[in-house]
């Protein structure tokens, strides 16, 4: 039985001023939409410009809703190239590197739906970086050699990600966190360490009896994840669920925060085990 506004504003007095601002917002809306219509008609907003207007110049509307040029610039370690997300004009992003020392870019683009949604350096010249196709669905993990933009290699298939640390010492060898796994009904497979290095199915036609084909039987089954894995983390006590893992100053797993009916617990990673923090609860 449908609920009249009288009656639900006497169950709930607070409704009432709910139902006066939603009112006064729509009579606000209904009094600028001639003004609105104006602007819009006598403005036509120059998407190609990427300068601003002259200082003499009333700045048009569209400036303050178009797109970034591009986003999240980040230099590598040297401080000799800089990379950034960057809008290719059909509502996706792409990567693009550029050498300071060359003055020359390059974009990496996804084909078709696919697209780059974050990246991170791992050294002077490689970068990783994930994808993804219709802005929510994990395509993998993948390697890029920012000399050459066509050296681009899978890593990680399929499963969602997120990059924990970039160890010190050995940059090609990160943590990732793989919180949903594609190969195990989207379960919490936890921390591994990927080598970044190796090409994710470069051995896929190798006979199954040379070496070469028993590392590409051990890529896709041996932890039950699509990935280049050495190594897997123990992981924190089943103790709810786990919210994050946190890296130290050099790169090393270090910290792990769960969530137990609204409880917070902090461990840390010490000789191959998790301990629980002195400040065990927040």
């Amino acid at each position: 039985m449908p609920v009249k506004k009288q009656d639900l504003i006497k169950q709930d007095p607070t409704c009432l001023m709910c139902f006066f601002k939603a009112n006064l917002l729509a009579a606000f809306v209904l009094f600028l939409a001639p003004t609105l219509t104006i602007l819009s008609a006598a403005e036509k907003t120059d998407l190609e410009r990427i300068t601003p207007v002259a200082a003499n110049e009333v700045i048009p509307i569209g400036d303050f809703f178009r797109p970034s040029l591009f986003s999240h610039p980040t230099l590598n370690p040297s401080g000799t190239k800089l990379a950034a997300l960057v809008e290719t004009g059909d509502d996706s992003t792409a990567m693009q590197v550029f050498d300071l020392r060359k003055m020359q870019s390059h974009v990496l683009k996804g084909r078709g739906n696919h697209e780059i949604d974050s990246f991170a350096w791992l050294d002077q010249d490689h970068l990783l970086s994930s994808m993804i196709s219709e802005k929510h669905i994990a395509e993998g993990v993948f390697v890029t050699n920012a000399a050459d933009m066509s050296d681009h290699y899978a890593i990680l298939t399929s499963s969602v990600t997120k990059l924990i640390g970039v160890p010190r010492e050995t940059p090609m060898k990160p943590l990732l966190w793989i919180y949903r796994n594609a190969y195990d009904d989207d379960n919490d497979f936890g921390v591994v360490q990927i080598d970044a290095t190796k090409r994710l199915g470069e051995n896929r036609d190798a006979p199954p009896e040379t070496m070469q084909g028993k590392q590409y039987r051990e890529e896709t089954s041996l932890y039950g994840v699509h990935a280049s894995i050495m190594s897997n983390f123990a992981v924190p006590p089943r103790e709810g669920v786990v919210i994050d893992y946190m890296a130290d100053k050099d790169g090393h797993l270090a910290f792990a925060i769960t969530a137990k009916k609204g409880i917070f617990s902090l461990f840390r990673f010490v000789n191959k085990k998790w301990e629980p923090c002195p400040a065990t609860s927040m």
